[in-house]
């Protein structure tokens, strides 16, 4: 599940799923914004559906984005918690 890769982002060379989910929730709003502007579709009222299938997707992805962000900043604020503990924990024990 986890590829060696180029370092990225500070991830010591392996792709994390932070990554992968922040890039999938780019395309997501990409796509969603593309699909909400485009007028190409000549289907009549299909052109409705893609722009609200466009719409829904902006909105889902911001909505997921500000989810994630708050979640992975409390990941990372208990990682340092627990860090933190650890060395005190350490120093004790000296």
């Amino acid at each position: 599940m986890i590829k060696k890769s180029k370092k990225f982002l500070g991830t010591r060379g392996y792709t994390s799923t932070r990554e992968v989910f922040w890039c999938a929730l780019v395309v997501t709003i990409i796509l969603g914004v593309v699909l909400y502007k485009t007028n190409s579709f000549s289907w009549g009222s299909f052109n409705f559906f893609w722009k609200r299938l466009g719409f829904v997707m902006f909105g889902t992805g911001i909505l997921i984005s500000v989810m994630a962000a708050i979640m992975f900043m409390t990941i990372e604020e208990q990682e340092k918690n627990r860090r933190l503990k650890r060395e005190n924990d350490n120093k004790e024990d000296i």
